[in-house]
């Protein structure tokens, strides 16, 4: 795959694969932020686990923690493989699922600080660099000039769209790789997900992980399509209970003004 056509704000673009010129410019970008980044006392990969260490964020007992995580996801996505009980596999499906989110937010602290070492902060101008010069618009044409005009005009937004989908060009990533992962096919096979990857019931309806109705702003909702609170009592927008209000009275059952 030579490009990636993406739609952003109702208008078309690509990304197109890096060619050895691209590389040649990004790699000054990428030696230039290097030097800026040591020369601002950066540190280095090599001291990043030391440092991790010394701020109280890893240690080796996480380590351990999550070596042990990664002993029993291997263990889960084996008996998935086996099969068995369609009930017992949708919950170790979904506890593989739940593993890999732990796994992932234990692994979160390192990679955010790893973007901040010297290699970090230059591998990333580098993608910057070459993403610059790769978009392309509706017609094939190169969208930016140069990596400073890309870094003065493009949103935000644009380039978090662009980035992802170049990301993927270029590092060779399916866009439905988390479809493709054992726990996600069967659960999409058994219709327990959507192809969002939401929980729904046999009727297809949005659920939470217990099994109660949800919409699509993840409120709780009843089969009217009324928003209920998590014991399926009717609730108003803000949350509040919508109930027969009776007014108030004393101790004789004479009204008294609310």
């Amino acid at each position: 795959m030579d490009k990636i056509d993406f739609e952003f704000d109702g208008k078309q673009y690509s990304v197109r694969k890096p060619r050895s010129a691209d590389y040649k410019q990004a790699n000054k970008v990428y030696n230039s932020t290097f030097k800026e980044a040591l020369d601002a006392k950066s540190l280095l990969k090599a001291e990043l686990d030391l440092e991790l260490e010394k701020r109280g964020l890893w240690s080796k007992e996480l380590e351990q923690e999550r070596e042990a995580l990664y002993k029993e996801l291997a263990d889960a996505e084996l008996e998935l493989a086996k099969g068995g009980k369609i009930s017992h596999l949708k919950d170790v499906a979904f506890a593989i699922a739940e593993i890999r989110q732990k796994i992932k937010k234990m692994s979160m602290v390192a990679i955010e600080m790893e973007s901040m070492t010297a290699e970090g902060q230059a591998d990333n101008a580098k993608f910057t660099a070459l993403l610059a010069v790769c978009i392309q618009d509706e017609n094939g044409n190169q969208l930016y000039k140069t990596y400073d005009e890309y870094i003065e005009k493009s949103s935000f937004e644009f380039s978090l769209v662009a980035g992802q989908k170049f990301g993927q060009l270029i590092h060779g990533i399916d866009g439905d790789f988390e479809k493709k992962r054992p726990e996600n096919e069967f659960l999409l096979k058994f219709k327990f997900v959507n192809e969002n990857l939401e929980r729904i019931n046999k009727d297809g309806h949005l659920i939470d992980d217990q099994g109660r109705l949800i919409n699509k702003e993840y409120q709780y909702v009843n089969d009217k399509e009324e928003t209920v609170d998590k014991y399926g009592r009717r609730v108003d927008a803000d949350g509040k209970l919508i109930v027969d209000f009776a007014g108030y009275t004393d101790d004789e059952g004479n009204p008294v003004a609310s």
